[in-house]
């Protein structure tokens, strides 16, 4: 199993999504700080396009999708049809599995790869995390603000030879 696993909040609410839907934006703002990431989704349309060309990416180059992070989970994903059940990576409980006050999403996508004996892959602004310069091909950064540009699509299409 291959996992591209994504930074959920800079793919959907990218800066550039919301300077160009000005009433996106102001409902964005409106919400915050925001009550939950449910009331986030249903009040503020997320950047389906963007999602989109990620999980075609993905589908592509034969990789599952997976939130980063406990905010956007699985099943908020599905259930605001951003993503399909089919597209996303299986579920594990983590909670037996790390510490129970660690919630660093970097040692969680760890911990849930190796639970699912995944090669595992990263995109979004938590790709820029040092702890990953450790291993080259397997993060993807791209400018800040700019969610699925045409050069990361191309990066993780590229992975299918791996």
């Amino acid at each position: 199993m291959k996992i591209l696993y994504f930074d959920s909040f800079s793919i959907l609410y990218s800066a550039n999504y919301l300077n160009c839907h000005d009433a996106v934006r102001e409902r964005f703002e409106n919400q915050k700080p925001f009550r939950s990431t449910d009331i986030l989704l249903s009040s503020v349309e997320p950047d389906k396009e963007s999602a989109k060309k990620l999980a075609q990416a993905a589908r592509e180059a034969n990789l599952l999708l997976y939130p980063i992070g406990t905010r956007f989970t699985r099943e908020l994903l599905i259930k605001h049809n951003v993503f399909s059940d089919a597209q996303l990576a299986p579920f594990v409980d983590l909670t037996w599995r790390m510490r129970p006050d660690d919630r660093d999403p970097i040692r969680r996508m760890f911990k849930h790869a190796s639970v699912l004996d995944a090669q595992w892959f990263v995109c979004g602004e938590a790709a820029c995390d040092e702890r990953l310069k450790s291993f080259p091909n397997r993060y993807f950064e791209s400018e800040w603000g700019e969610a699925v540009s045409d050069e990361l699509v191309s990066k993780i299409i590229a992975t299918a030879a791996y």
